[in-house]
């Protein structure tokens, strides 16, 4: 098809991050620690990618996008992750400990008291939950970051989409207004790869029209 070389003046090998500046793309990248990157691509190639890949096969191919509802789901915060259960982090625990301190017998043997060992433990457990809870949370800050890209991905998808439907955008500038959201910069098939993926999509829902009439 030669869509992009001509176009865009990309070479062989090139990405759509190519289209967008240079700086915006190392921006992105070094807010990605190292340690997440693994976890934080195959989120993004299991979710993300493949909605990327059926649009792009769409404008190239028919200069369109299909109306349809947004895929992606914004995960509700965890008690844990919230305001409160950071701040009952560390206050559950001090509460426990206070109150080994404040009952009636802690003039005697605090530890001999039942109820007092009852609340320290289960404090202390919830304690120990919550610390647990909290890092397995840290291990995922991939998923926020790409679940706000996704927001404003489908914000300008959704006008590129009504723009093309009303003939008041053409295929060339979609394709610029997409390349430049974040999900399309981290996109991993080449301008080659993306060309063909169009040309094989076209083929075959032209093939399977054929076929049903």
């Amino acid at each position: 098809m030669g869509y992009f070389s001509k176009g865009f003046g990309l070479g062989v090998g090139a990405t759509l991050g190519s289209i967008a500046t240079v700086s915006m793309i190392e921006a992105r990248q070094r807010k990605i620690y190292e340690k997440y990157k693994k976890a934080y691509t195959e989120y993004r190639a299991s979710i993300y990618d493949p909605v990327v890949r059926n649009d792009l096969n769409e404008i190239l191919a028919f200069s369109k996008l299909k109306k349809m509802s947004k895929p992606f789901v914004i995960e509700k915060q965890s008690f844990v992750d919230t305001y409160i259960g950071k701040k009952a982090l560390f206050i559950i625990p001090i509460i426990g400990i206070l109150t080994m301190f404040t009952t009636p017998k802690a003039s005697d043997n605090i530890m001999d008291n039942p109820i007092v060992i009852g609340i320290f433990s289960i404090a202390f457990l919830f304690g120990i939950w919550m610390l647990i809870k909290r890092g397995r949370l840290k291990k995922q800050k991939y998923k926020p970051e790409l679940e706000q890209d996704g927001e404003k991905y489908w914000y300008v998808r959704e006008y590129i989409r009504q723009a093309l439907e009303s003939g008041e955008m053409n295929r060339d500038d979609a394709v610029r207004k997409l390349s430049n959201t974040a999900l399309v910069q981290q996109f991993p098939d080449t301008v080659e790869e993306i060309e063909a993926n169009a040309f094989y999509y076209k083929q075959q829902l032209l093939g399977d029209k054929a076929g049903a009439i």
